[in-house]
Formats: C-alpha cells, structure tokens, sequence
C-alpha cells in the first residue's frame, strides 16, 4: 500500500509547496498533479479492498474495519474534496499572491 500512498503524498506536498512559494504557478502544478493524486488515491481504495479480500477468512473483523476504511477514503476523495477544493481555489484567484521569500 506504500506505493500508493508514497507519491501522493509527494504530489500533495508538491500543490502545498508551490501554494506557498509560487503561487502564481499553482493552477498549472494542480492541473498536472491531479490526474496523479486521482489514480493513487484509486489504487489505494482498491489495494485496500483486495487486503480486506485476503485476510476475510482469517480476520473477519480487521477485514470489516479495512472495508470501513476504504469506504470513508472513495467518499472523502470522490465528494468531500472536490467539494472542499473549489471554495479554496476560488478564494486563491480572488487574493493576489504574496512574496514569501523573505519572510521567515
């Protein structure tokens, strides 16, 4: 599962990064990161649902909270972010950006 989780966390630090020190450049970094970040956080719903499959027979109960966890990431990936998203990109274009590089 690492090997979903791993370069979304990457892609996500990278939109974090860019919002804070080129913020003049973070629809462009977000438009190419968000294919990325959708796949992994897919392949982690799905490698999720496979390990529940596994380990069903052995581990009802830890099968049932693996379930429980990829249920809450599809609906927080496939609803709640988007949702989330879209005020905050919004209220990003309506401020201008500030230059952070001599701040400490």
């Amino acid at each position: 599962m690492s090997g979903a989780n791993t370069p979304h966390g990457v892609f996500r630090l990278r939109i974090w990064f860019t919002l804070r020190f080129n913020r003049a450049e973070i629809f462009a970094q977000r438009s190419q990161t968000l294919p990325w970040i959708r796949t992994a956080d897919w392949l982690f719903v799905l490698l999720l649902l496979s390990a529940s499959e596994v380990i069903a027979d052995d581990h009802a109960a830890m099968a049932t909270l693996i379930v429980s966890v990829s249920t809450v990431s599809f609906l927080a990936f496939l609803i709640i972010e988007p949702a989330t998203t879209r005020p905050a990109f919004q209220s990003i274009q309506a401020r201008p950006p500030q230059d952070r590089r001599h701040q400490p």
